[in-house]
């Protein structure tokens, strides 16, 4: 074989596996990006069943509710529909200014929130 044979099929082998590793890495960006999507419904489906914002009930001498009432909304969670569909479920994290709305999930035998 001639060495400029050799470069000519290195240099095809290269561009085949660059290309291959190119479309492994693409493949996998969007595979992540459908389970994000996946688990963003599954918060949100979550959220709209398993919480319902309450409202405070308001004393007659209470003119106007606190700054933190306002920024904090009272929240019911049926903790026991959660503790059931995980077994895992510890609380639910919740930042209303961020738009955060999630549950909390921890391993019983592990220090590492999910």
């Amino acid at each position: 074989m001639k060495p400029r044979n050799f470069w000519k099929y290195l240099r095809i082998l290269l561009i085949i596996l660059f290309i291959g590793l190119a479309g492994y890495n693409l493949a996998a960006i969007v595979l992540n990006e459908r389970e994000n999507d996946e688990a963003k419904s599954e918060y949100a489906t979550l959220a709209k069943t398993m919480v319902k914002p309450e409202t405070a009930p308001k004393t007659e001498g209470e003119e106007k509710p606190k700054q933190e009432e306002e920024d904090y909304p009272h929240l019911s969670i049926d903790f026991q529909a959660l503790k059931s569909r995980n077994k895992d479920f510890v609380g639910w994290l919740s930042f209303p200014a961020l738009d955060l709305s999630y549950p909390v999930c921890q391993e019983k035998k592990v220090d590492q929130y999910l």
